[in-house]
């Protein structure tokens, strides 16, 4: 459900310097035809005030805010510019930004404002109030079909819309799909599109340049140049640890798991797949096809049966997806970034 087209880069500036209670929808979506950064400077802690750190990535640390003038939330992601610290390129900053900055939809984060300060680049960007997608199905101590496949569908049509404009996300996983719950009903949004790239055919725009192992398609973890075709088999292997609360290829080792990937090599459990929809299995296999060509786009998936049924209203327990997700977290503080075969 998108909001507007994509533009070039929004005159953020305006927004930040000009807080209201309300961002008038006509200042976000105003556009250059430049695709220069508008960097504001050290200004930034006068309009915010930065509090506790919520994420934290391989280059960066997402931190709350608030707008000083106003009080309202906001996310800032803070890249270091210091020497000794874990760094990234000025120019890997700005093509995410770019990269924000031509999207509109409510299933993808927005961004608001850039900011270089002596020791940081300062992206301020959309405050989403709820956890990750299976934290919050876990909070809540059960969940259903229906649950999973509207959340399923808030996804998907981010990725439509990502996809349509030949945009490849590169870095699915649950940690990058926070819930806003907010509104009367839960949202899915994706965040993070700091591995995202065009699909302009060229092998040094879309080579990968790592990500979470447990989610990276075949052609990421061999070192093959990776596409739109990459997103579908994350969204594959979510759903797969979604009614599951396992992992489709992980196994007893790093060299392991990488294998059972390029393979394609997963199955169906019984004892954990009882009484799943079958149409939902039919999804997840069709979105997992070690051939690129082969996978299910995200029109494809849309149009779906499963995504197309009537589905259960039945509760599910979350014991497994809570014991995936206390193994998860052991396996991201250990880092499971992954270098391409």
């Amino acid at each position: 459900m998108a909001v507007g087209q994509p533009s070039a880069v929004s005159k953020a500036v305006v927004v930040i310097t000009n807080m209201t209670e309300s961002i008038r929808q006509h200042e976000l979506e105003r556009s250059t035809q430049s695709n220069s950064i508008e960097w504001r400077g050290e200004e930034f802690y006068k309009y915010f005030s930065v509090e506790s750190v919520v994420g934290r990535g391989r280059f960066s640390l997402v931190k709350q805010a608030f707008c000083r003038m106003t009080g309202r939330s906001y996310a800032v992601k803070c890249f270091s510019r210091h020497q000794d610290a874990q760094r990234i390129d000025k120019s890997d900053v700005e093509r995410e930004i770019q990269t924000l900055n031509h999207l509109r939809h409510s299933s993808i984060v927005q961004a608001f404002g850039a900011f270089q300060t002596t020791h940081e680049y300062i992206v301020v960007l959309q405050w989403i109030p709820g956890p990750s997608v299976f934290e919050f199905v876990c909070h809540l101590g059960h969940y259903t079909e229906e649950m999973m496949l509207e959340f399923a569908k808030d996804l998907l049509e981010g990725l439509n819309y990502l996809h349509d404009f030949n945009f490849a996300h590169l870095d699915i996983k649950p940690e990058n799909l926070l819930i806003d719950p907010s509104n009367s009903t839960a949202r899915l949004i994706i965040v993070d599109l700091g591995s995202a790239r065009q699909c302009d055919g060229n092998p040094q725009t879309l080579f990968w340049q790592g990500g979470s192992a447990e989610f990276a398609a075949p052609e990421q973890v061999a070192g093959l140049m990776a596409s739109t075709a990459s997103d579908i088999w994350a969204f594959g292997v979510f759903l797969y640890t979604f009614v599951s609360g396992t992992s489709a290829f992980l196994d007893e080792s790093f060299d392991a798991s990488c294998s059972n990937i390029v393979k394609g090599d997963f199955y169906f459990p019984k004892k954990l797949f009882h009484g799943v929809c079958g149409l939902l299995k039919d999804l997840i296999a069709q979105c997992l096809k070690i051939n690129t060509c082969e996978r299910f786009t995200t029109k494809q998936c849309l149009e779906s049966y499963w995504i197309n049924a009537s589905p259960s209203t039945e509760e599910l327990s979350t014991i497994k997806l809570e014991e995936y997700l206390e193994r998860r977290k052991y396996e991201i503080s250990k880092c499971d970034d992954i270098i391409p075969l």
